[in-house]
């Protein structure tokens, strides 16, 4: 399985900007080129065009790789742009200093030169070793995989022993795969490993692989036959293969009794995930961190009295600028599960850690959906598609019956104040309703709506797009006139509030006589629309 692995460096351009009141921090969190003693087991040099066609759709920047912590900007919400220069990866992050003590810490730490690393997280797709035998081999990076996240470092050059052991099981791993590969050149006859074949068990492979198989399906055979005509008094034995071993089972049955085949069970070492069930839309909208908090008022302005002509000597225009408040009050949000003690000591497959890391998932889907169908009041999160989202003019609202070619000009024309168009957005929409777009074609059959999907999202006609299931299909037949379905808006125009950090605890107290171990989750949250029609909402028009 391929490995996350981080690097390091100390650049010298990581460094603070402001531009149009907005904190900036830019830097390069790859350098091309640059031989990097990775702490002393070889040198590392990632080769120009190592990037290209890397995986950089949802790319997080952190301190120090912190995922636990709130992103201090991200790709999707257009707060971190990367690109590819003579140098390396840039990275350009526009920092929330007024919201998030972290942003701020950081900028005021790299304006002073306390912090001057960068780092990043990726997966290698091609790597090229040079004097590997020697002291200190060279390993060339000639392709990234996909970038996951881009970091601040505090220390940019490798210290720890845990960078060391795996820079040590890097190093070991490409050796072995060497000698093995020198190896099988040397030495035709070596077979390879067996293979599991579903029935029959681990088979040898190669040369003479048919003749041992034919014999053993034969036994097989004949064993079975044997029982069919003498059920009752027989002693069958039958070859059984079993982690390449071939196994005599011996069954002698009772007296009248038919005879049967023990067959051992086996089961996988690993757990196979299940798809994508919380939208990214709860990582790309504003968040806060108010820990301990009870509630949070974000003032907003309403509207702006233009000025007017006045007489000589008359009072001046009236101008004044209106101001509202978007109300976020504190909500709880559990999750909690149960597992037996078997199914956490008995199996390979790591059961109980799937299960602690789902009860926080849980909370994590509650927290997807309500973004958009929270519905406020007592303890519920105010979504977007709610009446109590007083930021939001329903008289903007969009009415539309059908997704045609026309659909989306009518979505981003209809957005924002009147002197603009506003960018960047996010449409935000059921996946039913994205197969509608995919289906206009325009009057020679061609595709209208130019669609690239990168999992949660993607872009159409240049447009970013998530996926909710919260939102209902426009195209459904069961979905009622004047039901929200879509939501278009700059998605820091929804604050996220966190009052207290997610936390999941286990506990063999509850049911310790049943040998039950329960896992409970909870979290504190609000959330609110921040911005005066900060989203238009679509909903489905009457027929």
């Amino acid at each position: 399985m391929k490995k996350i692995e981080l690097r390091s460096y100390g650049v010298k351009e990581f460094r603070t900007m402001e531009v149009d009141n907005e904190k900036i921090v830019e830097g390069h969190a790859a350098v091309f080129g640059q031989k990097v003693d990775i702490d002393g087991w070889f040198y590392e040099v990632i080769e120009r065009g190592a990037f290209d066609g890397c995986d950089l759709s949802d790319v997080a920047f952190y301190i120090n790789h912190d995922s636990r912590s709130i992103p201090l900007a991200r790709t999707q919400g257009g707060t971190l742009e990367l690109s590819v220069d003579d140098v390396g990866l840039a990275i350009r992050a526009k920092l929330d200093v007024e919201n998030n003590p972290n942003a701020r810490a950081l900028w005021g730490a790299v304006a002073r030169r306390d912090v001057f690393g960068m780092s990043c997280a990726f997966i290698i797709r091609d790597e090229e070793w040079q004097d590997i035998n020697s002291e200190m081999p060279t390993r060339i990076i000639k392709k990234i995989e996909k970038l996951f996240d881009v970091s601040s470092a505090n220390y940019p050059y490798y210290e720890g022993t845990d960078i060391s052991a795996r820079a040590k099981m890097t190093l070991e791993s490409a050796k072995k795969e060497r000698e093995e590969l020198n190896e099988r050149n040397n030495n035709k006859d070596i077979q390879p490993p067996p293979q599991y074949m579903p029935g029959r068990g681990f088979i040898p492979l190669g040369e003479g692989r048919d003749r041992g198989l034919n014999s053993a399906l034969e036994q097989r055979e004949k064993a079975g036959k044997e029982l069919k005509e003498n059920p009752k008094n027989l002693s069958v034995k039958s070859p059984l293969s079993v982690f390449g071993e071939l196994r005599a089972v011996t069954v002698t049955p009772p007296t009248g009794q038919p005879a049967t085949i023990v067959v051992p069970s086996t089961y996988s070492q690993s757990i196979n995930p299940d798809f994508r069930v919380v939208s990214s839309l709860v990582d790309a909208v504003a968040h806060l961190n108010l820990d301990g908090g009870e509630s949070f008022q974000q003032a907003y302005i309403t509207g702006i009295d233009a000025g007017n002509y006045t007489a000589e000597g008359a009072n001046a225009a009236a101008a004044e600028t209106k101001f509202a408040y978007a109300a976020i009050n504190k909500t709880k949000i559990t999750a909690y599960a149960e597992l037996t003690e078997e199914l956490q000591k008995l199996p390979s497959a790591p059961y109980a850690d799937v299960v602690f890391q789902n009860v926080r998932t849980s909370i994590r889907e509650v927290l997807a959906k309500e973004i958009l169908v929270g519905a406020g009041g007592a303890n519920q999160i105010i979504g977007i598609f709610s009446s109590l989202a007083t930021a939001i003019d329903a008289s903007t609202d969009l009415a539309i019956s059908q997704i045609t070619d026309t659909t989306l000009d009518e979505i981003l024309f209809r957005y924002g104040g009147d002197e603009e168009v506003e960018t960047p957005a996010v449409l935000i929409l059921n996946k039913n309703d994205l197969l509608a777009f995919s289906k206009v074609r325009t009057s020679t059959k061609q595709k209208f709506y130019d669609i690239q999907l990168n999992g949660n999202g993607g872009t159409i006609s240049g447009v970013p797009f998530i996926i909710n299931k919260a939102c209902k299909s426009l195209m459904a037949s069961d979905t009622a006139a004047n039901d929200y379905c879509m939501a278009y808006g700059n998605l820091s125009n929804y604050q996220l509030v966190e009052f207290s950090p997610m936390e999941v605890k286990s506990s063999g107290d509850y049911k310790f006589r049943e040998g039950m171990t329960a896992y409970r989750g909870v979290c504190f949250f609000g959330g609110n629309v921040v911005k005066h029609n900060g989203f238009l909402r679509v909903k489905k028009a009457s027929s």
